[in-house]
């Protein structure tokens, strides 16, 4: 279960956030954990330097008075509701390149993450992503491919609701 590293109240329809300067060390994972979203028998070159970094990626659950999820916050893109960002915390500098490719079982479609040369800084960043989706002739071998960037895209807050 996430552990919770801010929260804010939800007022008038409004709510402010400020996250921590700093996160525990104890709260933080190594950055291949963080990274590489493939199951464990994907292909990788993904480099991550220095190899000793952790971070973590925050996410932004809504919850009821009686700490029920109700929604998550989200930066989507503002051209594709599939692109986006996400605020990640490194407890250093750290450069990730390379890409990971899998296929997922369940669905039977390909996958590949690419790392588009990223640089974080020490604290808090935020790591873009653009989806493009390949469709297989004969619906198969469709593919989703993710590229992940250090460069700004154009994003806004959306709220998705579990209800």
């Amino acid at each position: 279960m996430p552990l919770p590293i801010a929260n804010a109240d939800f007022v008038n329809g409004k709510f402010s956030l400020e996250l921590p300067q700093h996160i525990p060390s104890n709260m933080l994972l190594p950055m291949t954990t963080v990274m590489h979203h493939g199951p464990k028998y994907a292909s990788s070159t993904l480099t991550i330097t220095p190899s000793s970094a952790n971070g973590v990626i925050v996410h932004f659950t809504a919850k009821d008075d009686a700490f029920r999820p109700l929604g998550t916050f989200r930066l989507k893109g503002t051209t594709n509701d599939e692109d986006g960002a996400f605020y990640i915390y490194v407890d250093r500098n750290v450069e990730i390149t390379g890409t990971v490719d899998y296929t997922l079982l369940t669905n039977g479609y390909d996958y590949e993450d690419i790392y588009d040369d990223i640089s974080l800084s020490e604290g808090w960043n935020l790591i873009y992503h653009k989806l493009v989706f390949t469709e297989g002739t004969g619906g198969s071998n469709n593919k989703y491919t993710v590229i992940y960037s250090s460069r700004k895209m154009s994003v806004k807050w959306a709220y998705d609701s579990y209800l």
